[in-house]
């Protein structure tokens, strides 16, 4: 018997959850409680009435910003209507409903109405004129799979039929066309839908024949849509793929080794885990883990590491877990981005406390869901969850490549443009990156990390604080250059750069243990003075010193004239901005998250001596809290 009440209108529209029975509820399904409670409006906003626009969904619900009648991807949500449709469980007073069987047909037949012939779903434009409709196809083909397998044996065979037949004709596009295949090559996760979906429809209807689309694109996962084996990332508009858009990626990933459980997904996850360990930085306190993300090439991403509880990944990471350290690949590091057990639990608690008050739990649910859209129901709620244990985060989180003593540095280049250098000197951990095509990305220093204290620089993408050099009012950060790198003596690695479309301008760093020298030398500039930018990540405890005193982190704007910026962490000197001269510097909080503060540390450049100027940034020394 269910207990959860709802009240239906004359009009046969599903109004709203009154209450419900948590005893009803298993611990895998308390995610889905918001869906649940908001799931009336994804079912009255369907469009019945006789015309063109039947089976629209009248109110934006998913993908908002592109939300339009010709976008077959804002529909997505077809697959929440079959996932309340066919899952049986005791609290699902929708299980079965023939009110949502008539909405999810209308719905799904709409969507078949934009589809051109050989299978593309159109998103920017109608079907006609939009290319290269490889997402919207992909993921199109995906959703329709999943609904297929949520309430195919419940709908009526002629629209399970129908279901198979588009959803097929979707994956054959996404994985055969030729504008498919190279729009591929730079947006790889794109194509894993698609993957997923013939997988799965060769098993739900027992035929090979969607098995053969899937060679080309297995081939192609650790060749051409993916970078070199020493870098070891996917591709996001031609750059790597390494947090925001990769949590897409692993989601993908995760469906599809479900489905076709190949070597190949799991190598890729191995490389993947070694790329991604690299822009990892673990602060002093042992437990926070902070990103680096701004050479991604278009999502902006953020500082913090993000933790997401994940269904259907045990069965990627069983194979390669013994329990003792050392002994894991790579694949283990996706675990720090993920909601430990312990967490897990803690959530369920919560969720079961707030339960036994059922119609205070539905009245905040639906407040919550006022104004906000409506994600389509996540379809790896199906498998197994899975969430490691805190003491095996703890564990990996020691053997990340920061933390690692031996000195040396590594320069990857690929054949998109792609350059990234990491270097290990005692005392600091130093990232650099650069790209040939135009994107969000920063180039240049990415991170400047240091052992025990952290990290204390930290360049953001999309606009957002780089580490650069402002020739005028135009900084450098994303004028597209290569560097070059060598080893000028026994411990120091140089990097430099030339700049020639806004000036004549080359910046070297040169990086020994214990400091990171800046030069610049430059013999035209059009008469636009030199200045600096360098994107500080502060600790709410640390203090500034200058030449005249010290002061704790700034809240708010301020400028000193000084010839020495010295930043004090946990009674040490974590680093020393040594000046060519007192100079004014300037210093502008960006965003206080938590106990950091992000400021932006500029300072203009004096009088140039032979073209050439600088500055140096001494790493490390004891100092007295006095």
């Amino acid at each position: 018997m269910k207990h959860t009440a709802f009240e239906r209108q004359k009009n046969d529209n599903i109004n709203t959850i009154t209450t419900f029975d948590p005893a009803q509820w298993k611990p895998q399904e308390y995610p889905l409680f918001g869906k649940f409670v908001d799931f009336a409006r994804v079912c009255n906003c369907v469009v019945t009435d006789q015309g063109k626009m039947q089976g629209w969904f009248s109110e934006a619900l998913w993908r908002t910003d592109v939300y339009a009648p010709f976008n077959g991807r804002v529909l997505e949500n077809y697959y929440s209507l079959a996932f309340f449709y066919g899952c049986n469980a005791p609290w699902n007073i929708y299980h079965g409903d023939v009110q949502i069987l008539k909405q999810l047909d209308l719905v799904l037949n709409y969507v078949f109405g934009l589809m051109r012939e050989d299978g593309a779903i159109p998103e920017y434009n109608i079907a006609a004129l939009d290319r290269p409709m490889l997402a919207s196809s992909s993921f199109g083909a995906m959703y329709m799979s999943f609904t297929l397998e949520v309430a195919g044996k419940t709908m009526p065979a002629a629209m399970a039929k129908e279901l198979y037949k588009h959803s097929l004709s979707a994956a054959r596009f996404a994985l055969s066309d030729e504008h498919c295949y190279l729009h591929a090559t730079s947006f790889s996760n794109q194509i894993l839908g698609a993957m997923t979906a013939a997988a799965k429809l060769a098993r739900l209807n027992n035929d090979a024949a969607p098995l053969s689309l899937l060679n080309r694109a297995g081939e192609a996962l650790l060749g051409e849509f993916m970078s070199p084996t020493n870098m070891g990332f996917l591709y996001e508009q031609d750059g790597a793929d390494t947090f925001s858009y990769f949590l897409t990626t692993l989601w993908c990933l995760t469906a599809l080794y479900q489905e076709w459980p190949d070597e190949r997904v799991l190598e890729v996850l191995r490389r993947h885990g070694a790329w991604m360990s690299r822009w990892i930085l673990p602060e002093p306190d042992g437990k926070t883990m902070l990103i680096s993300t701004g050479h991604q090439t278009r999502s902006p991403g953020g500082h913090r590491l993000p933790n997401r509880e994940y269904n259907g990944l045990g069965k990627i990471m069983q194979s390669l877990l013994s329990g003792q350290t050392g002994d894991e690949d790579e694949r283990r590091f996706l675990a720090l981005l993920l909601l430990n057990k312990e967490k897990v639990a803690k959530q369920d608690r919560l969720w079961e406390a707030a339960a036994l008050n059922p119609l205070r739990s539905v009245a905040t649910e639906r407040n919550k869901a006022t104004g906000s859209a409506y994600k389509p129901v996540n379809p790896l709620l199906l498998y197994p969850r899975y969430a490691p244990a805190k003491t095996m985060q703890k564990e990996i989180m020691r053997t990340l490549p920061c933390l690692e003593q031996q000195t040396g540095a590594e320069n990857l280049v690929d054949k998109r443009g792609n350059q990234y250098i990491f270097v290990r000197q005692p005392g600091y951990y130093m990232g650099f990156a650069y790209q040939a095509h135009w994107s969000q990305a920063h180039e240049g220093p990415q991170f400047l990390w240091l052992d025990k204290l952290g990290t204390i620089a930290l360049s953001a993408n999309c606009g957002r604080g780089g580490w650069e050099t402002v020739i005028g009012e135009i900084g450098t950060s994303r004028e597209n250059m290569m560097a070059h790198m060598r080893k000028c003596d026994v411990d120091a690695h140089e990097i430099t750069v030339k700049y020639s479309k806004i000036a004549q301008v080359e910046k070297t760093y040169t990086l020994r243990p214990g400091s990171v020298n800046v030069g610049l030398y430059a013999p035209w500039t059009g008469g636009r003075k030199l200045s600096e930018r360098i994107p500080f990540l502060l600790h709410k405890t640390d203090t500034i010193h200058v030449d005249y005193g010290c002061a704790p982190t700034p809240c708010i704007e301020f400028r000193t004239i000084t010839r020495t910026v010295a930043i004090e962490r946990k009674g040490m000197q974590a680093l020393s901005l040594e000046l060519p001269s007192p100079i004014l510097v300037s210093f502008k909080p960006i965003v206080c998250d938590d106990n950091y503060i992000k400021t932006m540390v500029s300072f203009e450049f004096p009088g140039i001596i032979f073209n050439r100027t600088g500055y140096r940034l001494l790493i490390g020394t004891e100092q007295n809290n006095n």
